[in-house]
């Protein structure tokens, strides 16, 4: 990306032109360099401070005093010294770049609250807090379905470490092989291995077997699985097992009262999932965090939740952009639901 695309987009949106560390960012590398620049100045603090109303009606999922709730977490770590090799966050975590095929810019670099391009925003760190903050004395406990690379698991471990809660059970559910071996990583490096478990095969509402498709694990981080043959994804299938995520939180709540966060990204399933295990889940779950796909999916959870003690506390709607052929979601939604009853 050019030096001069760069000033034009900081005059342009934020009014003052860049430092020579910002435009070395910006040309770091990365796919859609474009996209990436001028999403991240949209979504930045700085010209949400500057240019947006905040009675304005702006889907962000959060507002400037969540943001202090996770500032007031990541005080406790002090002075993060970046790691040269992996991405670090406020919060002390590391992420390996090499996990994905378009984040080696970022190897070094310590990643903001409460925005990261193309890597994570506010709202799920928000969720997550919410989780851990609720309880003091009991350990943490997590389950993370679709968990991809587990950052989840890990960040809110690391919250209720910080908050100076012990470590329960860590619990990821995850389809792709070579994305298991991410997760068993991700944990290890971070230190929570010993109350990690994974289980390798996709995430449903009830014991069984499904496909999941053959992907490139640096570049398909959006792959949905297959649980009755009608899937429409022409790559080749690979079988894989199902795991009823109602027993998984069960199995945890018999153990240590409840599960603290259930955070789930399952690409398009998450629908029919909490229409049928909602009221399960509500007698074992504390907080849900839900990646979204779309409005029906997102109006099949609103009814999944509606007669049980689940309060929507944030929402941020899935993004859609209309083209030639049919609106296609852009950016996805989180919603994030606290019970009531624990």
């Amino acid at each position: 990306m050019g030096r001069d695309e760069i000033i034009g987009a900081y005059r342009g949106l934020l009014g003052r032109l860049p430092t020579d560390g910002e435009v070395a960012w910006w040309q770091s590398g990365g796919e859609d360099p474009s996209q990436r620049l001028y999403r991240g100045l949209l979504d930045s603090r700085e010209f949400r401070s500057k240019y947006l109303d905040p009675k304005a009606d702006v889907y962000r999922g959060h507002t400037e005093r969540d943001l202090d709730v996770l500032a007031e977490i990541g005080s406790r770590v002090g002075e993060i010294t970046p790691h040269p090799e992996r991405i670090s966050d406020f919060l002390g975590v590391t992420t390996d770049p090499a996990y994905f095929s378009d984040k080696s810019h970022m190897k070094g670099k310590v990643t903001p609250i409460p925005f990261t391009p193309a890597f994570h925003e506010g709202i799920e760190f928000l969720g997550t807090a919410l989780a851990v903050l609720h309880e003091t004395d009991k350990p943490f406990c997590a389950v993370e379905i679709g968990a991809g690379w587990a950052p989840w698991l890990v960040t809110g471990a690391r919250m209720a470490e910080l908050m100076g809660r012990g470590i329960g059970r860590l619990v990821a559910v995850e389809a792709d092989p070579e994305h298991v071996k991410f997760c068993e990583r991700h944990v290890a490096e971070n230190g929570y291995a010993g109350s990690f478990t994974i289980h390798h095969g996709l995430a449903g509402i009830e014991d069984g077997t499904g496909e999941f498709p053959v992907i490139d694990p640096q570049r398909h981080w959006g792959a949905g699985g297959n649980y009755d043959g009608t899937s429409s994804d022409p790559r080749p299938m690979q079988p894989v097992a199902v795991f009823d995520v109602g027993r998984i939180c069960e199995e945890i709540a018999a153990e240590h009262g409840y599960v603290d966060l259930l955070h789930v990204d399952i690409q398009g399933y998450e629908g029919r999932l909490f229409l049928t295990l909602a009221e399960r889940l509500a007698k074992t779950v504390h907080t849900v965090v839900i990646g979204t796909h779309g409005r029906q999916e997102e109006a099949d959870i609103l009814a999944a939740m509606k007669d049980t003690p689940f309060q929507l506390r944030h929402e941020k709607p899935a993004r859609y952009q209309c083209f030639p052929q049919e609106p296609k979601v852009t950016v996805d939604g989180t919603q994030i639901w606290v019970n009531t009853a624990l």
